[in-house]
């Protein structure tokens, strides 16, 4: 990394997104769209007691690997088959 310039870790990034990308954007086209058809929509994983034990994970825990299908390469599937 350069000198002088800080690093983003994945925590802030993700606290970014979940302050500003889910309210101004996702959660208002999803409102405006349920209310233009006179729908009600809810969020479930909005829940606090949910959103809280995710924020708890591991960073290795809270983000999927798509490319290889696992967590943290392995650690995650030992009990699957």
């Amino acid at each position: 990394m350069p000198p002088g310039t800080s690093a983003v870790t994945l925590e802030t990034l993700l606290e970014i997104d979940r302050l500003n990308y889910l309210p101004d954007y996702i959660l208002r086209k999803a409102d405006l769209c349920t209310m233009a058809h006179g729908l009600e929509m809810r969020a479930p994983f909005l829940d606090h007691h949910f959103v809280a034990a995710v924020l708890g994970l591991a960073d290795c825990n809270a983000i999927h690997d798509a490319c290889k299908g696992d967590f943290c390469a392995g650690a995650g599937s030992a009990g699957r088959r």
